[in-house]
């Protein structure tokens, strides 16, 4: 019996300090981030599982933007004329962190005109083998009035949704 107390109360206190060290190193990711990338996670913490506007995946960037920065879409207005479009400051995958925006670009096949299929999403977490799940709202196909924001599994390719990506662009919040 007292062998057995003993190997609790040990296993007790690994628990105890593997909690503390697993809530410290996420602490000191989040830490490490800078300002506007903090407010933009802390926005799509409180927005999981929520319908915002109109479903659409803009809708849920943009609301996240304007915690950062709420005169962003101006800024984007100016550069949207030569086709452009506007995040935050344009980055490499390399130096992508929790609360950039990741902006997919697909050639559009179908269509007749030149316009391309986007669509946009939060980097939400990276782990230290690299894997990206990202927060998004309207993925997978679902009905615009139907989508939530929800977090998933980065993929590059977009071969999950059955067409290949086109450009991947990457950018850090104002």
């Amino acid at each position: 019996m007292v062998v057995l107390l003993c190997s609790f109360k040990q296993m007790k206190a690994s628990l105890v300090i593997t909690f503390c060290f697993i809530y410290l190193y996420s602490f000191a990711q989040t830490d490490s981030l800078p300002p506007a990338n903090k407010l933009v996670l802390n926005y799509v913490n409180t927005q999981v599982g929520n319908h915002i506007k109109t479903g659409m995946c803009f809708d849920f960037v943009a609301e996240a933007l304007d915690q950062v920065d709420p005169n962003w879409r101006e800024r984007r207005r100016k550069l949207l004329h030569r086709g452009t479009r506007i995040y935050g400051k344009r980055i490499r995958i390399k130096k992508l962190q929790q609360g950039d925006i990741i902006l997919f670009e697909w050639k559009n096949i179908e269509s007749r005109t030149k316009r391309r299929t986007t669509h946009v999403c939060i980097a939400y977490s990276i782990d230290k083998s690299g894997n990206i799940k990202v927060a998004e709202q309207n993925g997978d196909g679902a009905a615009q009035s139907k989508t939530k924001v929800w977090i998933n599994n980065f993929d590059p390719t977009g071969k999950a949704n059955g067409t290949k990506v086109y450009k991947l662009r990457y950018y850090r919040p104002y």
